[in-house]
């Protein structure tokens, strides 16, 4: 079995909705989150800006449920409410985590092995999309830019920049195929004619959550 067979069958296995016994949130691998000084960043810190309910998985195997948290996308941290104030955990300790928001649950892996090539070199995290016969990931790579202030003003900007890219796998295949969330890359990348007329017909938006579920249940039809 090789490597990426191994991780999307640990894939499957944490998108599975049925979740484990609750357990305390340790302290070890965590800290109590400090207050940050430093200069203002433009752009998006956190995945979710509010609190959120989550399911954690943590690298002993244990579970905990229910559980309000914040991923930030900078530190690669995430934030944990806990009787005793804020702490933060980073991906040493957490293997995943499900958000129970949106549309549809949000599973977000903390950081995947350096030498898988289809997320090498990747700063950021990786989200499963969907997961249903059809396998669906979205990396996401996160950056901080400095740059000149404008003309007229002293100092510099720094602006966090997000870039994402997404990968599907089809039941009769072992290779990601990777694409951007449009119409137009999802139906040249899988060569599907019926899947751009189906887009096309229905009016979707594959950038759309919901969209590109709909896109997905469409697609899994042909494979049985």
């Amino acid at each position: 079995m090789n490597k990426l067979t191994k991780v999307l069958i640990a894939l499957i296995i944490v998108a599975n909705p049925s979740f484990g016994q609750i357990a305390n949130l340790p302290d070890a691998g965590g800290a109590p989150l400090k207050a940050k000084k430093g200069e203002a960043m433009e752009g998006k810190i956190y995945l979710h800006e509010e609190w959120n309910k989550a399911m954690i998985e943590w690298k002993d195997g244990q579970t905990s449920e229910n559980v309000f948290a914040k991923y930030n996308t900078l530190s690669g941290n995430l934030e944990v409410q806990k009787e005793n104030g804020v702490w933060e955990y980073s991906p040493k300790s957490i293997d995943r985590f499900e958000y129970a928001v949106n549309f549809f649950p949000e599973v977000v892996i903390m950081k995947f092995e350096p030498s898988e090539k289809y997320f090498a070199g990747s700063k950021g995290f990786v989200k499963i999309l969907f997961k249903d016969k059809i396998i669906v990931l979205e990396r996401i790579d996160v950056e901080v830019v400095s740059a000149a202030a404008s003309y007229g003003s002293s100092g510099s900007t720094t602006r966090i920049v997000q870039d994402s890219k997404s990968f599907i796998m089809l039941p009769d295949s072992k290779n990601l195929i990777s694409f951007r969330r449009t119409n137009s890359s999802l139906s040249k990348s899988l060569e599907k004619p019926e899947l751009k007329e189906y887009l096309k017909s229905k009016k979707l938006d594959v950038s759309n959550d919901k969209d590109l579920h709909l896109a997905l249940g469409f697609l899994k039809t042909f494979y049985n």
